[in-house]
């Protein structure tokens, strides 16, 4: 973790509570301190990771340096296989010459009788010696273009050590880079490790004074293990680097071998020189003795002849070896053109990284710059809320949730949003390594060029596609939070909406049920009339009533009335978001279980026989004699089905009346736990001014905060006088430095030595 990220986090944790501690990690609470230890764990992680990938970078660089290594090997080991067949021939040559000389020695001379006829005979040996004189121009002429080959051999031997020591020069910089970089984390590590000795000495005296706290015990021991890790982590880069140091001394001083050995070749070569000068004047000498020597320049002739076709057959060779060598040549130089272009693509998609990534950092400030609004902003609200009065409007409160719910969202896109952006700086500086390395070994990899620079094309391809579903991811992340705060408060509105008008549609329920009561007590009194006019009939007739099973339409102001009543209960749904009932449900209910509706209009039940009994028993009744007597009945008819119809429909108001209270019990429960996480801050002023009283108001203040604690806390008698005997000894005790920690006060709250 670098020292801005923790200067960030730090003032973030500061808690808002009326104490003012002296220290920032004083000041930090429990959970803030476990987000500085997760923090610092991940820092460590990616430090490792970094680690891990420094390793395989030095790792490639030796076996890339092992490889470039065995190949000059192997070129020297042919440039001096080369060497010692033009020697060997050539020491051949000078063998066959040297005998061809003693054999024309050790020939007798011959008489010098004979001047005459040898007259005629030198002159012909003349021309043939001046043939040979001219063959030998020639292969004068062919050992020279041996020699400016063997020349521009030296000159490409010498090209090469030079590149190899450019090379070595290039990883020397790129390990001084890497050096500084770990120099740089080295002194970020030393700050960590100082501040680190500063939470590990306060958490080393919570130790000692909190036995009994666990998970503290257990952070601490966390944190120190890490710590440990993490410094033999560092430990462990410092013997790579020595490492490293090693091999590239070793590396230098193969490189001096190898000077050493080119400079011996050299010495070589020019031994050569010196003994193909004695060589050319022996044959000086030889042609000399051979224009004396009449027989042995016939022979002579035939044997340079053969030379001449051997050499013949030597320059053709060279000549396709030297075509050969200049296809493999064109071949290597297409190779680095296009691993050139691919560079250069490389380094373009880089520049788009870096846009994208500034891009990113742009969004990054500008989240950071809402945050910091947004913090103002509560701030200024939490200050209106400790200054206003304790009462508080809805609005009010929903306008501080709303801010609250902001504030989260911000800070968890700022979070997000940092982390993704260190993970593209290490994207790009993953893809800076790799260019690099590419860069370097252009031209000790040209066969494998090809399919390296695919390979890190594809990577770069992955990098590009994953970092653009990031940032799409990132951005959605965003739109969805916001869209998310939006339909929350929209949502929290209309639940206020639908609590009015639920207001206003169980005033309106009421209304409705008590006229509906009143209809049925009116249609009681008619049906109880209606009765007295059958039994008055009944009295009258004396014929008997025929058997009839007639069904009879209902009239239409029943239909109308039913019709009305169950559009009415239709149009009134149950809803599950009311905040309070009346009590003249209660009396409404009791009212509608105490008696059915048929009861009250037909009378007990229990009766043995009822007025419309008497009327169907009756068989001397005759509808002759009672002309409205259908009527009467089919009224009575529709009445009684009326009644059990309003009567289902009040037992299911009767249920969706339960319901509703149980949903306002649920609401009212919900409310009330909202105000006690809303005395949350209250709670935590009162904790901490009793755990770190300010200096102008001393210990006196704690015993007047225990009453406080106990209707709050809902605390014991035990714990009560614990709370006691921590202030009494806490006024006792004499403190040995001015400034006080929150962790070294624990132990005095919690009544714990």
């Amino acid at each position: 973790m670098s020292a801005d990220a923790v200067q960030k986090m730090l003032p973030s944790a500061v808690s808002s509570g009326a104490c003012t501690p002296k220290s920032k990690l004083d000041s930090l609470s429990r959970e803030d301190l476990v987000r500085f230890v997760k923090k610092q764990l991940e820092n460590l992680g990616k430090a490792r990771k970094e680690i891990s990938m420094l390793k395989d970078a030095r790792e490639k660089l030796e076996y890339e340096l092992k490889q470039k290594e065995s190949q000059e090997a192997e070129k020297i080991d042919s440039v001096r296989k080369e060497h010692r067949k033009e020697n060997e021939s050539i020491s051949e040559e000078l063998e066959t010459l040297r005998r061809k000389c003693a054999q024309l020695q050790s020939e007798p001379k011959k008489d010098k009788n004979d001047e005459n006829e040898v007259s005629g005979k030198e002159a012909s040996e003349s021309a043939g010696l001046k043939e040979i004189l001219e063959e030998f121009e020639a292969l004068k002429g062919e050992l020279r273009q041996e020699q400016t080959r063997h020349r521009t051999l030296q000159a490409d031997s010498s090209q090469m050590s030079e590149d190899l020591v450019s090379e070595l020069q290039q990883v020397k910089n790129m390990f001084h880079t890497q050096t500084e970089d770990l120099l740089k984390k080295e002194q970020e590590n030393k700050w960590l490790k100082t501040e680190l000795d500063d939470l590990q000495s306060v958490y080393e005296d919570a130790k000692e004074k909190l036995n009994a706290i666990k998970e503290t015990h257990s952070a601490v021991n966390v944190l120190s293990l890490e710590m440990a890790d993490y410094e033999k982590g560092i430990e462990s880069l410092k013997r790579d680097l020595k490492e490293a140091n090693r091999h590239n001394e070793d590396q230098e001083k193969r490189m001096k071998e190898l000077h050493e050995k080119f400079d011996a070749s050299e010495q070589e070569r020019e031994k050569l020189n010196s003994t193909n000068t004695k060589l050319k004047a022996a044959i000086v000498k030889i042609k000399k003795q051979s224009e004396e020597r009449k027989e042995s320049a016939e022979k002579y002739e035939k044997s340079c002849a053969a030379e001449g076709h051997r050499h013949e057959q030597m320059r053709i060779e060279w000549e396709q070896e030297r075509v050969r060598m200049s296809k493999i040549l064109g071949e290597q130089e297409e190779k680095i053109r296009q691993t050139d272009q691919l560079i250069s693509s490389l380094q373009s998609q880089i520049s788009i990284l870096r846009g994208q990534r500034e891009a990113l950092q742009r969004q990054h400030d500008d989240v950071v710059m809402e945050f910091d609004v947004f913090k103002t902003k509560a701030r200024y609200v939490l200050e209106q809320q400790k200054t206003a009065a304790p009462t508080e409007s809805p609005a009010e409160s929903d306008y501080c949730k709303k801010l609250k719910a902001q504030l989260e969202s911000q800070v968890d896109a700022n979070n997000s949003l940092s982390e993704r952006c260190h993970l593209l700086d290490v994207e790009v500086s993953i893809a800076r390594e790799k260019i690099f390395s590419l860069n370097e070994n252009i031209e000790t990899l040209k066969k494998e060029a090809r399919e390296k620079v695919a390979h890190e094309k594809s990577k770069q391809k992955e990098q590009l596609t994953s970092a653009e579903s990031r940032i799409s991811s990132l951005m959605n992340q965003n739109h969805h939070l916001k869209m998310e705060v939006n339909d929350r408060v929209l949502a929290l509105r209309e639940k206020d909406r639908q609590i009015q008008d639920l207001h206003q549609e169980t005033a309106l329920a009421q209304q409705e049920t008590k006229r509906l009561l009143g209809e049925i007590e009116v249609e009681r009194r008619r049906a109880v009339a209606l009765e007295g006019e059958i039994q008055t009939a009944k009295q009258n007739s004396n014929a008997v009533k025929p058997k009839i099973s007639v069904k009879y339409p209902r009239g239409p102001q029943d239909s109308d009335l039913i019709k009305r009543v169950n559009r009415e209960l239709l149009e009134k749904p149950v809803s599950s978001h009311l905040d309070g009932i009346w009590d003249e449900d209660q009396n409404f209910e009791g009212e509608v279980e105490d008696r059915p509706l048929e009861d009250v209009i037909f009378g007990n039940e229990e009766e043995p026989h009822s007025p419309y009994a008497q009327f169907a028993s009756s068989e001397n009744f005759s509808f002759s004699h009672l002309p409205g007597s259908e009527q009467l009945h089919q009224q009575l008819q529709h009445s009684g089905e009326l009644l059990k119809e309003t009567e289902e429909n009040n037992a299911l108001l009767v249920e969706q009346i339960k319901v509703l209270k149980e949903e306002v019990r649920r609401l009212e429960r919900n409310a009330d736990r909202a105000s006690h996480l809303a005395n949350t801050e209250y709670l935590k002023n009162v904790v901490m001014k009793f755990l770190a009283p300010e200096p102008k108001e001393g210990d006196d203040c704690r015993p007047q905060l225990i009453p406080v604690l106990t209707t709050m806390l809902k605390l014991s008698e035990k714990e009560v006088e614990a709370l006691q005997r921590c202030s009494r000894n806490e006024e006792s005790e004499v403190e040995s430095s001015s400034s006080y920690s929150l962790l070294s006060g624990l132990h005095r709250w919690t009544g714990f030595s």
